[in-house]
């Protein structure tokens, strides 16, 4: 008999962890212009049984700088399927706990996205004053560029390169919100 009700609670628990996912990838956090990767962050996605599209999303083990935030769970989130199999997920928010600040409002974008082993998020996290951008599946590198032409230098400044590994060797590169000034040719 006590055999028997293992295996049941064995098939429960396995019934509950099909529903989620991990995903494992890099996390940039940005806080005044400065932007800093973290590779190998770990995010669960779990959809909610019976709730017609809802997720629960959980950034494992959440750090900013040396202050060790824990998780970060974001309930109920919307994720709307298109035919091309992605489940683009509503604008949601969080409160939680930060040690020495005490809570911070966290804002999970709409512009997130999953499909296959691939997930996107964008979330802010705002604490006294401090707005804190956190990007999950992109990989951005801050660096001074310098713009050419013929020869000529046109513009120089700072600015940020995203990465987005599109698995099978290939990648995404994008420099966003690009613009120079022309000036004497």
């Amino acid at each position: 008999k006590m055999k028997k009700i293992f295996t049941l609670m064995a098939a429960a628990v396995m019934a509950l962890a099909t529903n989620a996912k991990d995903y494992t990838d890099n996390l940039v956090v940005t806080l005044a212009g400065s932007s800093t990767n973290t590779p190998a962050t770990k995010m669960i996605v779990d959809e909610v049984e019976n709730s017609d599209g809802l997720y629960n999303l959980t950034l494992k083990d959440f750090k900013f700088g040396s202050i060790n935030i824990g998780d970060i769970n974001l309930e109920n989130v919307k994720g709307n399927d298109d035919t091309e199999g992605y489940t683009y997920f509503e604008e949601a928010k969080t409160s939680i706990k930060v040690p020495f600040i005490g809570s911070a409002d966290v804002t999970l974008k709409n512009n997130g996205y999953m499909k296959g082993d691939k997930l996107y998020l964008e979330m802010s996290i705002s604490a006294l004053g401090m707005d804190i951008s956190a990007i999950y599946g992109v990989a951005i590198y801050d660096d001074n560029l310098s713009v050419s032409m013929n020869g000529n230098p046109l513009t120089e400044g700072k600015q940020s390169i995203y990465v987005t590994d599109q698995k099978d060797g290939k990648y995404t590169i994008a420099l966003k919100n690009f613009a120079f000034a022309m000036g004497a040719i």
